[in-house]
């Protein structure tokens, strides 16, 4: 992974953001002239902003929200107010996020997500097509990693967003 960033940097670009879980250590580690970021902090970071006392981790495999619900707790860790985190999974999400079929992905969601949360984490990129939809039908904020992470690197690299 250091390669492959090592090779995004001397092609210029002006920042790196990885889109894989296991490599964040790997982009926090490095020390750069340009940012790198890993793919949830930006998403942790967001959920800590807001102060939000219950969080919803939604996935579509159970490693997933194992491992999501684990690095949440770790960022939110002394956060003001004790946060708490809860994680389910919708088991029918992947086939249909690998299917393309945003309205039935969404559908799995919203029944995965019953109960009162302030916010909702999607624990997957694949997940985060849906998010805009997902928030609305629940009326609930629902946070991803690939728009957290893409706006604090546009800040970071200074592109208006």
């Amino acid at each position: 992974m250091e390669r492959l960033i090592d090779h995004a940097l001397r092609e210029g670009a002006d920042g790196v953001l990885l889109t894989c879980s296991q490599y964040g250590y790997v982009g926090r580690r490095m020390t750069v002239s340009v940012p790198v970021l890993a793919p949830d902090d930006a998403a942790f970071n967001e959920i800590r902003e807001k102060g939000v006392s219950r969080i919803l981790v939604l996935a579509s495999l159970e490693s997933a929200r194992t491992d999501t619900v684990e690095r949440l707790a770790d960022a939110l860790s002394g956060a003001p107010g004790d946060p708490t985190i809860e994680g389910r999974v919708a088991p029918s999400a992947a086939s249909h996020a690998d299917a393309g079929d945003a309205d039935a992905l969404v559908e799995s969601l919203i029944e995965a997500a019953s109960g009162d949360h302030d916010a909702v984490l999607l624990a997957q990129y694949s997940l985060a097509g849906v998010a805009n939809l997902l928030s609305t039908a629940l009326s609930t904020p629902v946070v991803t990693g690939p728009s957290s992470a893409a706006a604090a690197l546009a800040r970071q690299i200074g592109i208006a967003r």
